[in-house]
């Protein structure tokens, strides 16, 4: 309900802190550099780019090309997380193409007039079609990533060892409640500070 231009700013301020979040992570966590395997790396990133650019939207493509790359950059020395970053950054958000909106137009008025299995599926996918891929990803994996793999590797990168006892004391621990407020109180002040 807010306006275009305060979207657009809020929007800004996180992914700006996000990308300054990840790259501190990148050099806080990187070790020696293994120069072969960080080109690698660019390369099977470079290849991603391109196959982005042919316009392929296939997905396990991708995940491989990913996957490719975050095993060289794990064998480089480099915290990984970097490799998540520019591919995400390269899966642009893009109004839906005009020609995508017709045939998906013609597909649901043929599904309409004869609805079947058929015409349902290509109904279906010709109206995901229509979507950027940044807008279909976003939607099939935030849950996944919002409720179950950010958390997993931020417990995985702190290094810590949950138990019932490790739980319970971490509930009346100062630093536990210095977390919560920094993010309640904190992340609203900070970018009202930087309004």
């Amino acid at each position: 309900r807010s306006t275009a231009r305060l979207r657009t700013f809020l929007l800004t301020v996180t992914v700006v802190d996000d990308i300054v979040a990840l790259g501190v992570i990148a050099v806080a966590y990187s070790e020696h550099v293994n120069g072969m395997a960080l080109l690698v790396a660019v390369v099977i990133f470079v290849v991603g780019y391109g196959v982005h650019r042919l316009g392929l939207r296939y997905g396990p493509i991708y995940f491989l090309l990913a996957l490719a790359s975050w095993l060289a950059l794990t064998r480089a020395g480099i915290e990984p997380v970097v490799i998540g970053l520019s591919f995400g950054l390269i899966t642009y958000a893009r109004p839906a193409a005009r020609t995508d909106l017709e045939r998906a137009s013609d597909l649901f008025r043929l599904f309409r007039e004869q609805p079947t299995p058929e015409l349902a599926r290509e109904a279906q996918v010709g109206v995901a079609r229509a979507l950027s891929p940044n807008e279909r990803l976003q939607q099939l994996y935030h849950p996944w990533t919002s409720y179950l793999i950010v958390p997993l590797f931020a417990l995985a990168n702190a290094g810590l060892h949950i138990s019932g006892d490790f739980l319970a004391q971490a509930v009346t621990s100062s630093i536990t409640w210095g977390i919560v407020l920094g993010y309640v109180l904190g992340k609203p002040v900070g970018i009202v500070g930087l309004a």
